[in-house]
C-alpha cells in the first residue's frame, strides 16, 4: 500500500510539475516537487520498493518530458543508489541533513543531464546558466522541510500497525510476555 500511494503521489507531483508549474510566473520559481519525494523515498523505502517506484516515476519524466529515451531512469536511479549508499555510511534519517541532500541532488540531475545534452548533441554546446539553477536550489531549499513533514507523517500513518482489541478493549498480544 505504501508503495503504491508514493507511485500514485509521485506521479501526481510530475504532472504539476509539467501541467501547472509552465504557466506560473517564472519569478515564483518552478520547483521538482517529485525530486523531493525521491529523495524521501530513497531514505524511507527499502530497496526493493524504491528501486521499483523510482523506475516508474523515471519512465514517466521520459514519456512527460524527455529529450533522450531512458535518461531519466538511470539518473534517478544512480541518484537513488548514492542516497542509499549515503545511508548506510551516514545517519541521514534526522532532519538537518535532507535539505542538503535535496540540494545536491537536484544538482547532481542537473549535470547529469547537461552533460549527456552535450555529449549526445553534435552542434553547439547549450548554455549554462547558474542563476535558474540557484534560484530553484533555493525554492527547493525552502519546501525541502514542510514536504519531508507531510510526506513522513503520510510514511507513518500508512505503515502504522493496527493493534488487535479483545471486546473488553485490552491488547491481546502481551510484548512483556516471557517466551519459554
Amino acid at each position: 500500500m505504501t508503495t503504491s500511494f508514493f507511485f500514485l503521489l509521485g506521479t501526481f507531483l510530475i504532472i504539476i510539475r509539467t501541467a501547472l508549474f509552465p504557466a506560473m510566473p517564472e519569478w515564483l520559481g518552478r520547483p521538482d516537487l517529485y525530486l523531493i519525494l525521491i529523495v524521501f523515498i530513497s531514505l524511507h523505502l527499502n530497496i526493493y520498493s524504491s528501486t521499483i517506484i523510482i523506475l516508474l516515476l523515471g519512465l514517466i519524466l521520459d514519456i512527460v518530458s524527455g529529450i533522450y529515451s531512458g535518461l531519466y531512469p538511470i539518473t534517478l536511479l544512480l541518484l537513488m543508489a548514492g542516497i542509499k549508499f549515503l545511508s548506510r555510511k551516514l545517519i541521514i534519517k534526522n532532519k538537518a541533513p535532507q535539505i542538503p541532500i535535496v540540494l545536491l541532488s537536484y544538482l547532481f540531475i542537473n549535470v547529469l543531464l547537461h552533460m549527456t545534452a552535450i555529449i549526445m548533441n553534435s552542434g553547439d554546446p547549450l548554455p549554462w546558466s547558474w542563476r535558474p539553477i540557484l534560484f530553484q536550489m533555493l525554492v527547493l531549499a525552502v519546501l525541502t522541510m514542510p514536504c519531508f513533514t507531510i510526506f513522513d507523517f503520510i510514511y507513518k500513518w500508512l505503515s502504522s500497525e493496527k493493534k488487535i482489541f479483545t471486546a473488553s478493549g485490552k491488547n491481546r498480544n502481551n510484548r512483556f510476555k516471557i517466551q519459554r
